[in-house]
């Protein structure tokens, strides 16, 4: 299942103040950021906004870019205005301002002692409380209490939408500086909501919040306004059956740990937890649970919380305390099916069926959980082989993270230009140079924490051919150049290395068809003799031969007569001494096939007849090991004999197994003149797409 919901809405309440509400949330916040979770927090405590007064005093906001920016209390202004002209929930999200004229953002440097080993930490805004303008008339004049119930809910659903369909430009791990940033949106948002039974209390909780975190102290007063709440929220005081109905598409009853609430997923918290007197201690955390249905989890009661409120999970990691908030960020990705265990779980389910979206899950989950997430990274990246740009982006967002450790770091650096040499293959002009140069900067680095590292130098080399291909005249001869350059340097560090050889000829090949002459001839040459040397460390690969026979069939097109008949005969011994060594390659009989058909039409009478049922005879081998893989050429074929109807035929299945022959195929290739208007083939034609 792929993780289409986020962001998820919590909403952090409790019936009463001084539970340590408002800082549970903030260091859950942090704590999440620092799993590379990106996170908005809403102040919504309007009449004791304490999570803005905390991020003020400690000057934890980057600067902002005015005065007096907007705030939460402008943004609930928009909305109720909205709300007076009778528009519905979504119409009203819609006529909103956009969400980042009330954002401010927790600065950079605040974040850094808890960024993860892989990946960076994620963003984390807020939209704050401005006291300091004028706010006890600004919060008169939002008329909230003694709304009518409808309005307020019309109004949280209104603001659910709004909060869910904003996006931010970000540039994830593993994008290129010149491409552009990524719509993204908020993995979390956290909600600190007004204490007791009030209309903003009921707007925190209402439609807006996907999920609730009751905080509530263990004494008489707390736990029985906690079920006076509940009560009236709607949540029922037991535990949720594994087989309720679920809340949202998030909701996994039977993969949690973590007991809830429900009908809408409400974690209970203890908080504050004191220390000492044990038994008394028991007795009430047994009769919170007793009265509210559920375990709770709990937050410890801290000296330093007296003195100071703190981010406790980055200043004091050490600290009990901040082992409980890491338990409550957990619980809470385990809400939505975030938590490692789960995520784990899923990649191993998916494993094979859904590369892209076990990619996407081991991303998530290494930023959380480093050494099983390091294990997972490398599995989805050996399993990996992406298809379209959304894949490519994952793959190098993988290839990137990895690349952030200094142990795995010219491996993924290695793979890291694969995935953009491969990428751009797929792409034309500007778009695809850029990417070219990306995935030859990657093995360039590669190479400089592993100088010997061959792979990275063929790889290099292979890229280079693949744009040389893409480009003409002096460009075009300098890439090539420069591809053998590299397979000539991989050939130092593994003499024996004969793919580099392989491929070195390979480039020849592609750089003698751009010649003529005496310079066609030698890099013909050049690359044949590639090939024999690849053939003396690897006498039986067929791939070798088989490109062996491609060049020499090439080359038969630059010649005439005897010296032509010469390089056919060549080509064939090539492509027999290749089948040899794998006789189910449709590909080397396909091309045996088209050399012999080639040959055939520089003859005549008996001899151009051998030839070409010869051909016949290979084309239909390679049919016979995969339907379609020599349709076209046996269209080709017939048509150069005249047989129209049996053009026709192969043409339909070349089509019907994936080829696209159309109207303009037909019209372009040489091969059809004999027959391209005779009426029955045009009539033929003339039911192909035209393009």
């Amino acid at each position: 299942m792929m993780m289409v919901g986020f962001p998820y809405i919590f909403t952090f309440y409790s019936f009463k103040g001084g539970v340590g509400r408002s800082m549970a949330l903030l260091n859950t916040a942090y704590t999440l950021a620092g799993w590379g979770k990106h996170v908005l927090i809403l102040d919504m405590d309007l009449e004791a906004p304490g999570v803005s007064g905390f991020l003020h005093r400690h000057e934890e906001l980057a600067p902002a870019s005015v005065d007096h920016p907007l705030d939460i209390l402008t943004l609930l202004g928009e909305v109720v205005a909205a709300s007076r002209k009778g528009l519905q929930a979504k119409q009203i999200a819609e006529s909103l301002p956009p969400l980042q004229n009330y954002l401010r953002q927790i600065a950079p440097e605040k974040l850094t002692a808890l960024a993860p080993k892989f990946g960076t930490v994620g963003r984390l805004d807020i939209v704050a409380a401005d006291m300091e303008r004028d706010w006890c008339r600004r919060l008169a004049e939002l008329g909230l209490q003694g709304m009518p119930q409808d309005r307020l809910i019309e109004i949280s659903r209104a603001l659910h939408f709004y909060f869910k369909a904003h996006r931010f430009s970000h540039r994830p791990f593993g994008l290129e500086d010149f491409e552009p940033m990524q719509l993204t949106a908020y993995d979390y948002i956290l909600i600190d909501s007004r204490t007791g039974i009030t209309e903003v209390g009921g707007l925190c909780v209402g439609p807006l919040a996907d999920r609730l975190v009751v905080l509530s102290s263990l004494n008489d007063q707390n736990v029985e306004g906690t079920l006076a709440f509940l009560k009236e929220a709607g949540i029922a005081p037991e535990r949720r059956s594994k087989k309720a109905t679920p809340w949202d598409e998030a909701d996994l009853l039977d993969d949690s740990e973590v007991p809830t609430l429900g009908p809408k997923p409400t974690i209970l918290v203890a908080s504050p937890v004191p220390n000492g007197e044990i038994e008394f201690k028991r007795k009430r955390l047994a009769e919170l649970e007793k009265q509210i249905g559920i375990r709770p989890s709990r937050l410890s009661y801290h000296p330093q919380m007296a003195l100071m409120e703190s981010v406790f999970v980055r200043d004091y990691k050490d600290e009990y305390l901040a082992r409980e908030y890491l338990e409550l960020a957990n619980a809470i990705t385990m809400q939505v099916g975030d938590h490692p265990g789960q995520l784990a779980s899923r990649i191993f389910k998916l494993e094979g069926k859904k590369p892209a979206e076990a990619a996407l899950m081991a991303l998530r989950l290494a930023s959380q959980q480093a050494d099983l997430g390091q294990s997972l990274l490398i599995q989805c990246g050996n399993d990996f082989k992406p298809v379209n740009d959304g894949e490519f982006l994952i793959a190098r967002r993988l290839h990137a993270m990895m690349a952030s450790v200094s142990g795995f770091r010219d491996v993924a650096l290695y793979n890291w230009g694969n995935v953009l040499s491969d990428q751009a293959q797929t792409k034309e002009g500007e778009e695809a140079n850029r990417l070219f140069a990306e995935a030859g900067a990657k093995y360039a680095e590669a190479l400089k924490h592993k100088p010997d590292k061959h792979e990275a130098l063929y790889n290099w080399g292979t890229a280079l051919l693949a744009q040389a291909k893409t480009k003409e005249g002096e460009e075009a001869d300098r890439l090539f150049a420069e591809a053998g350059e590299k397979y000539a340097e991989a050939l130092k560090h593994k003499p024996d290395k004969h793919d580099a050889l392989n491929n070195w000829g390979n480039a020849l090949l592609a750089q003698a068809q751009t010649k003529e002459g005496e310079e066609a001839d030698r890099l013909f040459a050049e690359a044949g003799a590639k090939y024999a040397v690849a053939l003396k460390h690897k006498p039986d690969d067929h791939e070798v031969l088989y490109n062996w026979g491609n060049a020499l069939l090439a080359q038969t097109k630059t010649k005439e007569g005897k010296e032509a008949d010469r390089l056919f005969e060549e080509a064939g011994a090539k492509y027999a001494e290749a089948l040899k060594h794998k006789p189910d390659d449709h590909k080397v009989l396909n091309n045996w096939g088209a050399a012999l058909s080639d040959q055939a039409q520089t003859k005549e009478g008996e001899e151009a007849e051998l030839l070409y049922s010869l051909s016949r005879e290979k084309f239909l081998s390679a049919e016979s090991i995969k339907q379609g893989a020599a349709a076209f050429n046996l269209a080709c074929l017939e048509a150069r004999l005249q047989n129209e109807a049996e053009a026709a035929e192969w043409i339909t299945l070349s089509n019907a197994k994936g080829g696209r022959i159309t109207a303009k195929t037909i019209a372009e290739d040489s091969d059809f003149d004999r027959i391209r208007s005779l009426p029955s083939f045009k009539s033929f034609v003339e039911t192909l797409p035209e393009f």
